[in-house]
């Protein structure tokens, strides 16, 4: 559901943004409040400026995810959430985390697992996973975090496809596939080079699990779904440059994300194509 256009109609989503805005900024403030009794005077004044930063991405995070639409039953989930103890336990992690860095795709990440939560269904697996994602972001380099969005999106991340999209001609499919794959691997460049002790501390803070016994295989990794008549061109896979570079990260063929590694590098995705975000599907009945 869109926005409607009716200007009365209107107006009211937009009193109603403008109250959750500042019901958050309470929230947050009561974080840095929490912070500051922490921590030494010499750091307060940094910790406050980060904050602050966190602060503004999240109503930009917040007003954008609106605009994209939310249904009247959706507002009423807003309006529980924001009376939810946990969501505001929640907000409180995220401000604290916020201020502890300056990295601005920390920030981006923070606030978007803010926004999501608020319209999660409470004590569902979108609400649980972000809370998780706020204490753990802190802890994760910028590599780390590059790493599960490239995880997560050549694992499961795939185009939808259409009833008549899956009736298309071969070649149609192929070239719309490889086309769609080519771009999102290219949000990812230059790709991250991991090492050993990352996917310890990866797995140690229980973003991904690592098969000790057997890999996947590049082949059925980057499979699309929902394209019967799809297949590799002839050499694709051995001489395309972006798959070679691939190909590099042999963590991709032995991880797999765990709930929280899933919703951090869903974030991730979507921020990185600036696309919809898609986590709060994974809270929609089967």
């Amino acid at each position: 559901m869109t926005l409607p256009t009716d200007p009365y109609t209107l107006k009211a989503v937009e009193t109603a943004t403008k109250t959750i805005i500042e019901l958050l900024h309470q929230d947050v403030k009561s974080g840095v409040t929490e912070l500051l009794n922490l921590i030494k005077e010499r750091g307060k004044e940094k910790a406050i400026q980060n904050a602050a930063n966190f602060e503004q991405v999240l109503e930009k995070d917040l007003t954008q995810r609106i605009s994209i639409g939310v249904s009247p039953n959706r507002y009423e989930r807003i309006e529980g959430n924001m009376n939810d103890p946990d969501f505001a336990y929640l907000v409180r992690q995220a401000t604290i985390a916020s201020a502890r860095t300056a990295s601005q795709d920390k920030h981006a990440l923070l606030a978007r697992a803010v926004t999501e939560r608020l319209f999660a269904q409470p004590e569902g697996l979108v609400a649980l996973a972000s809370s998780l994602a706020c204490e753990i972001i802190p802890n994760l380099t910028s590599l780390q975090i590059s790493f599960l969005g490239l995880l997560t999106t050549v694992m499961g991340i795939r185009p939808t496809i259409t009833p008549e999209g899956a009736e298309t001609p071969a070649e149609v499919q192929q070239s719309f596939y490889l086309s769609w794959l080519e771009t999102k691997l290219k949000i990812f460049l230059p790709y991250p080079k991991m090492r050993p002790i990352d996917y310890d501390h990866l797995q140690g803070m229980s973003c991904i699990d690592v098969m000790r016994v057997g890999q996947r295989n590049w082949n059925k990794l980057l499979m699309p779904r929902d394209l019967p008549n799809f297949s590799w061109p002839e050499g694709y896979l051995e001489k395309n440059e972006l798959i070679l570079e691939l190909k590099k990260i042999d963590g991709l063929l032995k991880c797999t994300t765990t709930t929280v590694g899933a919703v951090i590098g869903t974030h991730v995705h979507d921020i990185k194509a600036n696309a919809t975000p898609t986590v709060f599907m994974w809270d929609n009945p089967e």
